[in-house]
C-alpha cells in the first residue's frame, strides 16, 4: 500500500448523479485543494474512457465506479485503465479505485479476484469495494421505492455482508467500505464485528477509519463532513438553479418571439 493515501478524507463528487458541469467538477477539485481532501470522480460506466480521461485531466485521485456486477464488468475498468493511463501506468500506482457492490450479483467479482491477473503498478490494493448497504437491500428484498430506512433491515444486512468479508478476506485481503443509511447507531452495530472497514462513506464525503478512533469520535466526524456537505449542497443547487432560471428566460423570449413574428 505504499504511496496510496488511505489515512485521507475523499470527497465524492458524484458527477452523473448530480449533474455537474465541467465548471462545478473543477470547483469541488480546488475545494479538495484547499482542505487537502482527496478528490474523487465518477465513472459513468465500467467502460467509460472518456470519464476516465476528464478525470485524469481534472486530477482525480480516487475513481468511483458505480453499480459493478460481475467480473466481466470489473476486467472492462483494468482494460479501461490500461487505456487511458498507457502513456504512464505509474501514475496509477498512487491512485484509489472505489468499486460499488450493490447487487448480491456483484458479490461474484470477490469470489474471482484471487483469480484475476493484474497488470504493473496496479493490483488488489488500489481497490476499496464499498458495500451499499441500501442498494444491496433494495436488490435483494425486490423494494421499488427509495423511502425505506435502511435501519429496518441493518442486522440482517450487515452479518451478510460481514458473513461475506471474513469469507474472502481469508483468500485476499480485501479493502472495503460501508455506506447507505449510517447513522450513529450503525456505526456502534458494524464495529461489532471483527472485520473492519478501511472507509465510511456518508453522502459526498467518504472518510477514514483509524484504529486509534473511537466510536463517540466517529460520529463527531460524521456530523463534521455533514454540515461541510450541506454547505457544498447550496452552492450546487445555487449553480444548477442559476443555470435552470437562464434556460426557463431563454426559452420564454425565444416562444414570445416566434408568436409575435407569426402574428404579423
Amino acid at each position: 500500500m505504499k504511496g496510496k493515501s488511505f489515512d485521507k478524507t475523499i470527497l465524492n463528487a458524484s458527477e452523473h448523479l448530480f449533474g455537474l458541469s465541467y465548471s462545478d467538477t473543477l470547483m469541488l477539485r480546488n475545494f479538495c485543494y484547499r482542505n487537502k481532501y482527496l478528490f474523487s470522480s465518477m465513472m459513468g460506466g465500467s467502460e467509460s474512457l472518456r470519464d476516465l480521461q476528464e478525470s485524469r485531466s481534472i486530477g482525480a485521485d480516487v475513481f468511483e465506479f458505480p453499480l459493478v456486477e460481475s467480473i466481466f464488468s470489473f476486467k472492462k475498468i483494468l482494460n479501461a485503465l490500461q487505456k487511458v493511463f498507457a502513456d504512464d501506468l505509474a501514475i496509477l500506482s498512487n491512485k484509489l479505485i472505489f468499486i460499488n457492490i450493490c447487487t448480491f450479483d456483484g458479490l461474484e467479482i470477490l469470489e474471482n479476484l484471487s483469480k484475476l491477473q493484474f497488470f504493473e503498478h496496479i493490483d488488489v490494493s488500489n481497490f476499496i469495494f464499498n458495500f451499499d448497504r441500501k442498494m444491496l437491500i433494495k436488490s435483494e428484498k425486490l423494494i421499488k421505492k427509495d423511502s425505506f430506512k435502511v435501519f429496518e433491515y441493518e442486522k440482517d444486512i450487515n452479518d451478510k455482508i460481514f458473513g461475506i468479508l471474513e469469507k474472502y478476506n481469508c483468500k485476499s485481503k480485501l479493502n472495503f467500505s460501508i455506506s447507505g443509511g449510517v447513522r450513529d447507531e450503525s456505526l456502534v452495530s458494524i464495529f461489532e464485528y471483527d472485520c473492519k472497514p478501511n472507509f465510511i462513506k456518508t453522502g459526498m464525503f467518504t472518510f477514514p477509519i483509524m484504529n486509534n478512533k473511537s466510536i463517540e469520535s466517529l460520529k463527531e466526524q460524521v456530523l463534521h463532513y455533514q454540515c461541510i456537505e450541506a454547505d457544498l449542497l447550496k452552492i450546487i443547487k445555487d449553480s444548477l438553479q442559476f443555470k435552470n432560471d437562464y434556460v426557463v428566460r431563454r426559452q420564454d423570449h425565444m416562444i414570445n418571439y416566434i408568436i409575435n413574428k407569426l402574428a404579423k
